[in-house]
Protein backbone atom coordinates (compact mmCIF):
# COMPACT_ATOMS: atom_id res chain seq x y z
CA UNK A 1 0.00 0.00 0.00
CA UNK A 2 1.25 3.38 -1.04
CA UNK A 3 2.22 5.86 1.91
CA UNK A 4 -0.07 8.12 2.72
CA UNK A 5 0.30 11.46 0.85
CA UNK A 6 0.29 14.72 3.28
CA UNK A 7 0.16 18.89 2.41
CA UNK A 8 1.10 20.95 5.37
CA UNK A 9 -0.85 24.50 5.12
CA UNK A 10 0.77 27.01 6.87
CA UNK A 11 -1.20 30.43 6.75
CA UNK A 12 1.14 33.38 7.14
CA UNK A 13 0.30 37.45 7.48
CA UNK A 14 3.21 40.09 7.83
CA UNK A 15 5.40 37.78 9.99
CA UNK A 16 8.16 36.61 8.13
CA UNK A 17 10.69 35.80 11.16
CA UNK A 18 7.72 33.44 12.70
CA UNK A 19 7.22 31.89 9.31
CA UNK A 20 10.73 31.17 9.28
CA UNK A 21 11.01 29.23 12.43
CA UNK A 22 8.07 27.26 11.34
CA UNK A 23 9.16 26.10 8.01
CA UNK A 24 12.25 24.99 9.64
CA UNK A 25 10.32 23.08 11.91
CA UNK A 26 8.67 20.83 9.07
CA UNK A 27 12.07 20.87 7.38
CA UNK A 28 13.44 19.03 11.15
CA UNK A 29 10.31 16.38 10.02
CA UNK A 30 11.42 12.96 10.82
CA UNK A 31 8.62 11.73 8.40
CA UNK A 32 8.60 15.23 5.92
CA UNK A 33 5.45 16.35 4.36
CA UNK A 34 5.09 15.60 0.88
CA UNK A 35 4.18 19.40 -0.08
CA UNK A 36 4.75 22.40 1.91
CA UNK A 37 2.12 25.12 0.88
CA UNK A 38 2.43 28.57 2.44
CA UNK A 39 -0.55 30.67 2.40
CA UNK A 40 0.31 34.50 1.82
CA UNK A 41 -2.27 36.61 3.18
CA UNK A 42 -1.18 39.53 0.95
CA UNK A 43 1.60 40.33 3.11
CA UNK A 44 4.03 43.42 2.88
CA UNK A 45 6.94 42.81 5.20
CA UNK A 46 9.47 40.97 3.05
CA UNK A 47 7.54 37.58 3.11
CA UNK A 48 7.93 36.57 -0.68
CA UNK A 49 11.53 37.50 -0.70
CA UNK A 50 12.01 35.58 2.30
CA UNK A 51 10.75 32.86 1.02
CA UNK A 52 11.91 32.52 -2.39
CA UNK A 53 15.23 32.77 -0.73
CA UNK A 54 15.26 30.47 1.95
CA UNK A 55 12.53 27.89 1.74
CA UNK A 56 12.19 27.62 -2.59
CA UNK A 57 11.00 24.17 -2.36
CA UNK A 58 7.66 25.61 -0.68
CA UNK A 59 4.76 26.23 -2.61
CA UNK A 60 3.36 29.19 -1.93
CA UNK A 61 -0.02 30.79 -2.78
CA UNK A 62 -0.38 34.75 -2.19
CA UNK A 63 -3.95 35.85 -1.61
CA UNK A 64 -4.87 39.37 -3.74
CA UNK A 65 -5.98 40.58 -0.05
CA UNK A 66 -6.12 39.74 3.58
CA UNK A 67 -8.52 37.33 4.11
CA UNK A 68 -8.06 36.76 7.49
CA UNK A 69 -6.28 33.28 8.87
CA UNK A 70 -9.89 31.91 8.00
CA UNK A 71 -9.94 33.37 4.39
CA UNK A 72 -6.54 31.20 4.23
CA UNK A 73 -6.84 27.97 5.93
CA UNK A 74 -10.39 27.78 3.70
CA UNK A 75 -8.44 28.63 1.02
CA UNK A 76 -5.28 26.26 1.57
CA UNK A 77 -7.80 23.11 2.48
CA UNK A 78 -8.87 23.97 -1.11
CA UNK A 79 -5.64 23.95 -3.47
CA UNK A 80 -4.46 20.77 -0.70
CA UNK A 81 -7.56 18.80 -1.33
CA UNK A 82 -8.00 19.47 -5.24
CA UNK A 83 -4.09 18.40 -5.54
CA UNK A 84 -5.24 14.57 -4.00
CA UNK A 85 -3.47 15.08 -0.67
CA UNK A 86 -4.77 12.34 1.13
CA UNK A 87 -3.92 13.99 4.36
CA UNK A 88 -4.02 17.60 5.07
CA UNK A 89 -1.80 19.25 7.91
CA UNK A 90 -2.88 22.81 9.14
CA UNK A 91 -0.64 25.30 10.93
CA UNK A 92 -0.29 28.76 12.07
CA UNK A 93 2.76 30.56 11.07
CA UNK A 94 3.64 30.90 14.53
CA UNK A 95 3.68 27.29 16.28
CA UNK A 96 6.86 24.98 15.49
CA UNK A 97 5.73 21.52 15.63
CA UNK A 98 8.00 18.90 17.18
CA UNK A 99 10.53 16.52 15.04
CA UNK A 100 8.28 13.42 15.58
CA UNK A 101 5.17 15.34 15.51
CA UNK A 102 3.60 14.10 11.72
CA UNK A 103 5.15 10.59 12.47
CA UNK A 104 2.99 10.45 15.77
CA UNK A 105 0.25 11.78 14.28
CA UNK A 106 -0.30 9.70 11.24
CA UNK A 107 0.73 6.94 13.42
CA UNK A 108 -2.31 7.47 15.71
CA UNK A 109 -4.37 7.89 12.39
CA UNK A 110 -3.65 4.32 11.71
CA UNK A 111 -4.50 3.10 15.29
CA UNK A 112 -7.58 4.77 16.41
CA UNK A 113 -8.66 5.15 12.97
CA UNK A 114 -9.33 8.55 13.23
CA UNK A 115 -10.21 11.23 10.50
CA UNK A 116 -8.66 14.14 12.51
CA UNK A 117 -5.93 13.98 14.64
CA UNK A 118 -4.30 16.91 16.20
CA UNK A 119 -1.41 17.13 18.70
CA UNK A 120 -0.97 19.43 22.29
CA UNK A 121 0.08 22.53 22.27
CA UNK A 122 2.76 24.15 24.25
CA UNK A 123 2.68 27.66 25.31
CA UNK A 124 5.77 29.65 25.01
CA UNK A 125 6.52 29.46 29.02
CA UNK A 126 6.64 25.80 28.52
CA UNK A 127 3.25 25.15 29.69
CA UNK A 128 -0.01 22.93 28.20
CA UNK A 129 -2.75 24.58 27.98
CA UNK A 130 -5.27 21.77 28.24
CA UNK A 131 -8.01 23.15 26.60
CA UNK A 132 -8.69 20.80 24.12
CA UNK A 133 -12.42 19.31 24.57
CA UNK A 134 -15.27 17.56 23.97
CA UNK A 135 -18.84 19.39 23.35
CA UNK A 136 -21.41 18.55 25.86
CA UNK A 137 -24.86 19.26 24.57
CA UNK A 138 -27.11 18.28 27.05
CA UNK A 139 -25.71 20.76 28.91
CA UNK A 140 -24.49 23.45 26.17
CA UNK A 141 -20.45 23.33 27.40
CA UNK A 142 -17.74 22.28 27.01
CA UNK A 143 -15.57 19.98 29.19
CA UNK A 144 -11.85 19.17 28.94
CA UNK A 145 -10.89 15.04 28.16
CA UNK A 146 -9.20 13.26 31.20
CA UNK A 147 -6.26 10.50 31.00
CA UNK A 148 -2.66 10.10 29.95
CA UNK A 149 -3.40 7.73 27.45
CA UNK A 150 -1.19 7.72 23.82
CA UNK A 151 -4.85 9.53 22.32
CA UNK A 152 -7.74 10.67 23.71
CA UNK A 153 -11.31 10.84 21.96
CA UNK A 154 -12.61 14.86 21.59
CA UNK A 155 -14.95 17.35 19.67
CA UNK A 156 -12.82 20.24 19.95
CA UNK A 157 -9.70 20.95 17.63
CA UNK A 158 -7.78 24.35 16.63
CA UNK A 159 -6.08 25.18 13.64
CA UNK A 160 -2.50 24.75 15.60
CA UNK A 161 -1.67 21.38 13.64
CA UNK A 162 -4.43 19.04 13.30
CA UNK A 163 -4.22 16.43 10.28
CA UNK A 164 -7.53 16.04 8.36
CA UNK A 165 -8.12 13.45 6.51
CA UNK A 166 -9.43 14.66 2.67
CA UNK A 167 -13.06 12.70 3.10
CA UNK A 168 -13.22 14.67 5.91
CA UNK A 169 -13.50 18.24 3.13
CA UNK A 170 -15.98 15.56 1.08
CA UNK A 171 -18.19 15.39 3.48
CA UNK A 172 -18.51 18.39 4.96
CA UNK A 173 -16.57 21.14 3.42
CA UNK A 174 -14.15 23.76 3.81
CA UNK A 175 -13.51 25.82 6.66
CA UNK A 176 -15.61 28.88 6.61
CA UNK A 177 -13.67 31.79 4.97
CA UNK A 178 -16.39 34.50 6.70
CA UNK A 179 -15.45 34.25 9.70
CA UNK A 180 -11.84 35.87 8.93
CA UNK A 181 -10.01 35.24 12.19
CA UNK A 182 -10.81 33.57 16.28
CA UNK A 183 -13.00 30.72 15.94
CA UNK A 184 -13.15 28.85 12.42
CA UNK A 185 -11.64 26.03 14.32
CA UNK A 186 -14.46 25.71 16.29
CA UNK A 187 -17.24 26.14 14.06
CA UNK A 188 -15.33 23.76 11.48
CA UNK A 189 -14.98 21.22 14.54
CA UNK A 190 -18.87 21.26 15.04
CA UNK A 191 -19.27 20.26 11.64
CA UNK A 192 -17.27 17.63 12.16
CA UNK A 193 -18.90 16.50 15.40
CA UNK A 194 -22.28 16.18 13.50
CA UNK A 195 -21.24 14.81 10.91
CA UNK A 196 -18.99 11.96 12.45
CA UNK A 197 -20.40 11.47 15.73
CA UNK A 198 -18.79 12.34 19.34
CA UNK A 199 -15.48 11.73 20.14
CA UNK A 200 -14.71 11.29 16.13
CA UNK A 201 -10.88 13.21 16.22
CA UNK A 202 -8.28 12.42 18.46
CA UNK A 203 -5.62 14.67 20.49
CA UNK A 204 -2.22 12.79 20.32
CA UNK A 205 -0.73 12.76 23.90
CA UNK A 206 2.69 12.42 22.85
CA UNK A 207 3.46 15.10 20.21
CA UNK A 208 3.39 18.80 20.44
CA UNK A 209 3.22 22.00 18.56
CA UNK A 210 5.32 25.06 20.52
CA UNK A 211 3.78 28.42 20.78
CA UNK A 212 6.23 30.78 19.53
CA UNK A 213 3.89 34.24 20.87
CA UNK A 214 3.25 34.27 24.73
CA UNK A 215 -0.74 34.79 25.08
CA UNK A 216 -2.72 37.86 24.80
CA UNK A 217 -2.11 40.45 27.46
CA UNK A 218 -5.44 41.03 28.71
CA UNK A 219 -7.17 42.84 31.67
CA UNK A 220 -9.50 41.19 33.67
CA UNK A 221 -12.62 43.45 35.23
CA UNK A 222 -15.92 42.35 37.07
CA UNK A 223 -19.00 43.19 36.37
CA UNK A 224 -22.07 43.01 39.47
CA UNK A 225 -24.37 43.21 36.14
CA UNK A 226 -23.23 40.45 34.61
CA UNK A 227 -22.64 38.15 37.55
CA UNK A 228 -26.67 39.10 38.28
CA UNK A 229 -27.41 37.99 34.47
CA UNK A 230 -25.04 35.15 33.70
CA UNK A 231 -23.57 34.02 37.17
CA UNK A 232 -20.14 34.89 35.70
CA UNK A 233 -18.93 38.20 37.01
CA UNK A 234 -15.39 38.19 34.62
CA UNK A 235 -15.01 40.50 31.18
CA UNK A 236 -12.02 40.24 29.67
CA UNK A 237 -10.11 43.49 27.87
CA UNK A 238 -7.33 43.76 25.74
CA UNK A 239 -5.02 46.30 24.96
CA UNK A 240 -5.92 48.90 22.34
CA UNK A 241 -3.62 47.28 19.46
CA UNK A 242 -5.40 43.93 20.04
CA UNK A 243 -8.78 45.00 20.41
CA UNK A 244 -9.98 44.72 17.42
CA UNK A 245 -9.59 40.75 17.30
CA UNK A 246 -11.65 40.31 20.61
CA UNK A 247 -14.51 42.09 18.86
CA UNK A 248 -14.09 38.73 15.96
CA UNK A 249 -14.32 36.43 18.52
CA UNK A 250 -17.43 38.15 20.13
CA UNK A 251 -19.25 38.19 16.87
CA UNK A 252 -18.18 34.80 15.90
CA UNK A 253 -19.49 33.21 19.05
CA UNK A 254 -23.08 34.22 18.14
CA UNK A 255 -22.52 32.61 14.77
CA UNK A 256 -20.92 29.82 16.23
CA UNK A 257 -23.87 29.64 19.32
CA UNK A 258 -26.61 29.93 16.02
CA UNK A 259 -25.15 27.33 14.51
CA UNK A 260 -25.54 24.90 17.14
CA UNK A 261 -28.72 26.04 17.78
CA UNK A 262 -28.02 26.55 21.79
CA UNK A 263 -31.11 29.14 22.30
CA UNK A 264 -29.73 29.52 25.81
CA UNK A 265 -26.20 30.15 25.53
CA UNK A 266 -26.68 32.37 22.62
CA UNK A 267 -29.22 34.67 24.95
CA UNK A 268 -26.27 34.55 27.32
CA UNK A 269 -23.69 35.43 24.95
CA UNK A 270 -26.12 38.69 24.08
CA UNK A 271 -26.30 39.53 27.46
CA UNK A 272 -22.53 39.03 28.06
CA UNK A 273 -21.65 41.09 25.09
CA UNK A 274 -24.31 44.17 25.89
CA UNK A 275 -22.63 44.48 29.30
CA UNK A 276 -19.63 44.43 27.58
CA UNK A 277 -20.32 47.22 25.45
CA UNK A 278 -20.72 49.52 28.67
CA UNK A 279 -18.40 47.84 30.77
CA UNK A 280 -15.63 48.20 28.00
CA UNK A 281 -16.25 51.89 27.19
CA UNK A 282 -15.56 52.91 30.73
CA UNK A 283 -12.89 50.74 31.36
CA UNK A 284 -10.91 51.81 28.07
CA UNK A 285 -11.45 55.39 29.38
CA UNK A 286 -10.38 54.94 32.38
CA UNK A 287 -7.05 53.94 31.53
CA UNK A 288 -6.80 55.78 28.49
CA UNK A 289 -6.99 53.90 25.50
CA UNK A 290 -9.52 54.77 22.39
CA UNK A 291 -12.60 54.27 23.75
CA UNK A 292 -14.16 55.78 20.74
CA UNK A 293 -12.79 53.43 18.51
CA UNK A 294 -13.57 50.61 20.78
CA UNK A 295 -17.03 51.37 21.38
CA UNK A 296 -17.27 52.02 17.35
CA UNK A 297 -15.89 48.41 16.60
CA UNK A 298 -17.28 46.42 19.38
CA UNK A 299 -21.42 48.01 18.52
CA UNK A 300 -20.66 46.75 14.94
CA UNK A 301 -19.58 43.12 16.26
CA UNK A 302 -22.50 43.10 18.32
CA UNK A 303 -25.28 44.13 15.90
CA UNK A 304 -23.45 41.61 13.57
CA UNK A 305 -23.81 39.04 15.87
CA UNK A 306 -27.33 39.25 16.76
CA UNK A 307 -28.54 39.16 12.94
CA UNK A 308 -26.52 36.39 12.03
CA UNK A 309 -23.79 38.23 9.73
CA UNK A 310 -20.60 37.16 8.85
CA UNK A 311 -17.52 38.75 6.90
CA UNK A 312 -14.52 40.60 7.45
CA UNK A 313 -15.94 44.22 9.31
CA UNK A 314 -12.65 45.25 10.56
CA UNK A 315 -9.59 45.68 8.06
CA UNK A 316 -6.40 45.75 10.65
CA UNK A 317 -4.46 48.06 8.48
CA UNK A 318 -7.62 50.53 8.31
CA UNK A 319 -8.14 50.28 12.92
CA UNK A 320 -4.35 50.34 13.47
CA UNK A 321 -4.26 53.08 10.78
CA UNK A 322 -7.26 54.52 13.30
CA UNK A 323 -5.51 53.95 16.27
CA UNK A 324 -1.90 55.56 15.27
CA UNK A 325 -3.99 58.79 14.41
CA UNK A 326 -5.72 59.27 18.09
CA UNK A 327 -2.48 58.75 19.61
CA UNK A 328 -1.16 61.15 17.63
CA UNK A 329 -3.85 63.64 18.44
CA UNK A 330 -3.45 62.58 22.33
Amino acid sequence: MAAPRVCAVVVTHNRADLLAQALRGLEAQTRLPDEVLVLDNASTDGTAKMLLTDFPEARVHTLAANMGASGGFSEGTRLAHERGFDWIWLLDDDVVPEPECLNELLSVADDSGKLVVTPRRRDADGSFPRSEAVIDESTQSYRSPEGDDRWLGIDIFTFEGPLIHRSVIDRIGLPNARLFIIGDDTEFSIRFYHAFGQLAGALANRTAVNRLLPPAISKHVESPLKQLLTGDPAYVLRPDDQHWKYCYYLRNRHLIWKKLGWRKRRLRQILFHAGYLITDSVESFKRGWDWRLRLKTNARAFALGLFGKDGAFIDPAVYHAELRRWKTKT
